[in-house]
């Protein structure tokens, strides 16, 4: 898919969470395979104590990949290379190395009895301009409480496994700091012949405090054109730290969902994504329509399936599907409660991370040059109209999300998308 489609799909879904797996109580709930395989307590395990709707767990993320051969050797008909061991032409492709950072955010949207719900967001920082931040993925899980990947582990059944040793695993106990606090963690190393996989975690927490993993694929020793080289290969390297992990504070009424989602179940957006070339003239905009199918519903959550097409020129793309969710401990959910948005003022401010020092404010309340009393929340990152930054956009009335809109200047594009059916 190329890079302005998936754009469009992220930020499309940048408030909502992607999530699979089986019905049950009216929502669907997807196990984790590769945790119970290892710790089978899992599959019926509650969440850790500390779970709780509205918690934010934060990340700082690196990722690196070093290659062996400068290039890689690919089998062309019409390549310049030729090897006489296989008889066959290669053309020569660059073996890049790449490497960034970001951050993960996890935010517990939901606890029901069954079930954790979380939103997930990935953030990209660029070091120009000005190490700007933008959204590059967003997911969303709604995942068996006892183990939530990346996050968490039931305590009491981690603790049952926090001396393994042997057969490539080592483990030892030792003190960790994180987010400004030191825990009584055990470190956890698991050694294949393919690379190496770190776990800390947290002892009473279950938390995952810190992980990397290093993954190395071997080069191939190719003869071409009489000359030996070698041929791909390369190590894939990547760490993942806590630091940060807070209770967010929305002005919206908790526990249930607002009135006008109880009994929906469709939404229709259209619009246009607009992308600028730098110095240079706007490219003609793509028109979007997207549809919020509800596939599930919780006490204080929903479930939506997105799917969407593009124009690009007179082609239509499709934008594919993903599930999503939204609730009211979100800061820009899909919907709130009118007598919440009645309680806002224009400029007041909803959170600040302390983190990514990104702002989420009441940057607009009133009508609309169509008389709709409207009330919008934006999300900034630090540099203001010059970083990414997005507005959703309430009907006062009924609260439901009527408006996107959002400004990546990294990709250089503006995306924005109404409301325009629901039943």
């Amino acid at each position: 898919m190329p890079r302005s489609q998936i754009a469009c799909v992220t930020l499309l879904c940048v408030m909502f969470s992607a999530v699979a797996g089986a019905q049950t109580h009216g929502y669907q709930v997807a196990p984790d395979a590769a945790a119970f395989a290892l710790m089978p307590e899992l599959r019926t395990a509650p969440a850790p104590s500390w779970v709780k709707p509205g918690m934010r767990i934060l990340y700082h993320q690196m990722s690196a990949s070093v290659p062996t051969g400068d290039s890689t050797m690919v089998e062309d008909p019409d390549g310049k290379w030729y090897s006489k061991a296989t008889g066959k032409h290669f053309r020569e492709d660059e073996n890049p190395g790449t490497g960034g950072q970001g951050y993960l955010q996890v935010d517990i949207v939901a606890t029901p009895p069954d079930a954790v719900v979380s939103d997930c967001r990935s953030y990209l920082i660029h070091a120009l301009p000005a190490e700007q931040a933008t959204i590059a993925a967003t997911n969303g899980y709604v995942n068996t409480p006892g183990v939530l990947s990346e996050v968490y582990a039931n305590p009491d059944v981690k603790r049952k496994y926090l001396d393994l040793n042997g057969n490539g695993i080592t483990s030892r106990r030792a003190p960790y700091k994180a987010a400004g606090k030191t825990f009584d963690a055990v470190w956890q190393q698991t050694i294949t012949d393919g690379g190496s996989i770190t776990y800390v975690f947290g002892i009473d927490s279950g938390l995952i405090l810190h992980s990397a993993s290093c993954s190395v694929t071997k080069a191939t020793n190719f003869t071409v054109n009489g000359v030996s080289q070698l041929s791909g290969g390369g190590t894939e390297l990547t760490q993942s730290t806590l630091v940060s992990i807070r209770q967010i504070k929305t002005p919206w009424t908790q526990g249930k969902l607002p009135p006008v989602m109880r009994d929906l179940h469709e939404l229709d957006y259209e619009g246009a994504q607009q992308t600028w070339i730098p110095g240079g003239a706007q490219l003609p905009p793509a028109p979007v329509q997207t549809r919020m199918k509800v596939i599930g519903r919780g006490d204080d959550f929903v479930q939506l399936q997105f799917s969407g097409v593009m124009m690009i020129g007179n082609a239509r793309s499709d934008l594919g599907t993903s599930n999503l969710v939204s609730g009211p401990t979100m800061l820009t959910p899909m919907a709130i409660d009118p007598a919440d948005l009645a309680q806002l003022h224009q400029g007041q401010e909803l959170d600040r991370d302390p983190v990514t020092n990104a702002v989420t404010y009441v940057s607009f309340m009133g009508p609309d040059r169509a008389g709709h009393d409207l009330a919008t929340i934006s999300l900034q990152f630090p540099g203001g109209q010059n970083n990414f930054h997005s507005d959703c956009v309430y009907d006062r009335n009924t609260g439901l999300l009527v408006a996107n809109s959002y400004t990546n200047p990294f990709l250089h594009q503006l995306m924005q998308v109404s409301l325009k059916g629901k039943n």
